[in-house]
């Protein structure tokens, strides 16, 4: 399979997430794997909502194809990205824990300017099941 990249900076705004979606959608659209998209479009809202919440900077959201998918998130804060405690009916904190569920592996990284938050999918189109052990890299 011939490797297919999509690289976009956005704002570090809460409408990113959406923006991603809709690029992340389009992207597999025009790769050909557009049954590829919930999953991918579930970790790619996850981890640009993440970097928002907590960089607050401008992101670069990549996403590339060759025998998995894999989708980074950079931004420019150098705090490495952690799941948080939160309570039962909290409407936050979870975000990390999507991303472990619906991933293969997921890490964060440092970078000269701050870090990635990645996530790969051996098969992005797959229905994923429950508590598969994703592991954390990094």
């Amino acid at each position: 399979m011939r490797r297919r990249e999509l690289r976009a900076s956005l704002p570090g705004q809460a409408a990113s997430a959406a923006e991603a979606r809709r690029l992340v959608r389009q992207a597999l659209e025009a790769w050909g794997r557009p049954e590829a998209s919930g999953w991918a479009s579930l970790v790619a809202t996850e981890l640009v909502t993440n970097a928002v919440v907590h960089a607050r900077t401008a992101l670069l959201l990549v996403m590339r194809l060759d025998s998995a998918l894999r989708i980074e998130v950079h931004d420019g804060d150098r705090r490495p990205a952690v799941p948080r405690d939160h309570r039962p009916l909290s409407a936050r904190g979870r975000g990390l824990e999507l991303v472990a569920e619906a991933s293969d592996r997921w890490g964060s990284d440092a970078t000269p300017a701050g870090k990635v938050v990645w996530a790969e999918l051996d098969r992005p189109a797959s229905r994923r099941p429950a508590g598969r052990g994703a592991t954390r890299g990094g």
